[in-house]
């Protein structure tokens, strides 16, 4: 249902969505992490410590319009 299985009073994520995750290609670009931390966080409430985990990865989110066109180009390094 949405992207999730539920069976026996369980919710869990689609085996689809864990595997598209788990088979991205590591990000290159700003906007690359942008969509891969925002992909993620569609599961975040079955990873525990999600926030500590994809912290680091933040900080090369853009969060700002100017940031956003100037980060769809600039390598992450």
């Amino acid at each position: 249902y949405l992207g999730h299985n539920v069976k026996n009073g369980e919710i869990r994520p689609s085996s689809h969505n864990i595997n598209g995750l788990l088979n991205t290609k590591l990000p290159q670009t700003a906007d690359e992490t942008y969509k891969f931390v925002k992909a993620a966080e569609y599961c975040r409430k079955f990873i525990p410590k999600f926030s500590q985990i994809a912290g680091p990865l933040r900080k090369f989110v853009p969060t700002t319009r100017t940031q956003q066109k100037k980060g769809q180009k600039t390598l992450i390094t």
